[in-house]
């Protein structure tokens, strides 16, 4: 993916020569700091590049050679800022002229680079770099009714259940605590007993860790309204999703039926529980289930975070070698549960691309 480049138009003055001050009723307006990963990170004659992250990062060019080094000094400021700035005294402290640092600065706010920085995110590497990725990814498309509006009030409001038994479920559940995910029930049969929780909501997500589908569970889950995730893990290779979201895309069964050689004379009301083998010991190798457990979480967060990942895909992973490979799955003619839409009716969330 190529960086962003952000083009200034021709200055309206010389730093040297031009008024740092001005009576205009926007020379006192406020601008927020950058937000986290784009401290300026070196220049050219004529750009300054806000960042090192590839994704991320941007570069400022139509920059002035005699100006480049007092708006690297604008960015750095605006970059190490724990509050709005003035206008005027970004303009004073960087010796340029007001209608200069304010044409840098719409230029930098339009592109969704600077903001409010949300004390919570403040020093945390792991939310900022999320909060940042979530502005990249466009608009939100929230799964659930929530008031929240940051991602770590999300995250520290979310209820995550991992359903499964072995290494993954726990490296899964240090990867979602790591990221602010507070509230985590984990374990064999964990999501039984949420079904004997009656004092908790029904959980944000549910994530399935085992050697087989579970699709009464999964039913039960759909019927329920409840997202969830299903990871098919073996010793050598893994099968993540599709997210199963009710109402919005295929089911289980679904997914089961589209499968080549599969049933269709097979229902949604044929699966038991002894079929989901909820009590088989998942062990993946250690290498592979590190790619599993942070690819699960990245799409965990997406659900939580309000950038669900598109509906209908599914992930598929093997050693030897690191890779990703997808596969688009759609409501199933022949599958009888309730409450279905295709897929090109659902919204579709950020990483849609096909590979």
């Amino acid at each position: 993916m190529s960086v962003r480049a952000l083009t200034l138009r021709a200055t309206v003055g010389t730093a040297a020569s031009a008024d740092t001050g001005s009576t205009s009723p926007d020379a006192h307006q406020l601008v927020g700091p950058l937000h986290p990963g784009l401290r300026p990170q070196g220049h050219s004659h004529d750009t300054i590049r806000l960042g090192e992250d590839p994704v991320h990062g941007a570069v400022l060019g139509g920059l002035e050679v005699a100006e480049v080094r007092a708006v690297s000094r604008l960015l750095d400021l605006l970059a190490g800022a724990a509050a709005p700035l003035r206008v005027t005294t970004l303009a004073s402290a960087c010796g340029l002229p007001v209608a200069r640092v304010r044409q840098i600065v719409r230029a930098l706010e339009d592109a969704g680079l600077t903001g409010a920085r949300p004390d919570a995110l403040a020093g945390d590497c792991g939310l900022s770099a999320w909060t940042l990725a979530r502005l990249r990814a466009g608009d939100e498309q929230p799964l659930h009714d929530r008031s929240a509006s940051t991602v770590a009030q999300r995250r520290s409001g979310a209820r995550v259940v991992i359903d499964g038994r072995g290494p993954l479920t726990g490296l899964l559940a240090r990867l979602l605590g790591a990221a602010g995910v507070d509230r985590i029930r984990m374990g064999w049969y964990a999501s039984a007993g949420e079904d004997h929780d009656r004092d908790s909501p029904d959980p944000t997500l549910v994530i399935s860790v085992g050697t087989r589908l579970p699709f009464a569970r999964s039913r039960d889950w759909w019927e329920r309204g409840v997202v969830h995730l299903p990871v098919l893990a073996h010793a050598a290779s893994a099968d993540i999703g599709p997210l199963l979201v009710p109402g919005a895309g295929p089911c289980l069964t679904c997914v089961h039926l589209g499968l080549p050689g599969s049933d269709p004379r097979l229902t949604s009301a044929s699966w038991n529980l002894l079929g989901d083998a909820q009590h088989e010991l998942v062990q993946a190798e250690p290498s592979l289930a590190g790619l599993v457990s942070g690819t699960v979480a990245m799409l965990a967060l997406g659900v939580i975070d309000a950038h669900p990942p598109p509906v209908g895909i599914r992930w598929h992973t093997a050693l030897p070698l690191p890779s990703l490979a997808t596969s688009r799955h759609e409501v199933h003619p022949h599958c009888d549960l309730a409450g279905h839409r295709p897929v090109n009716a659902a919204p579709d969330g950020p990483g849609a691309t096909m590979t």
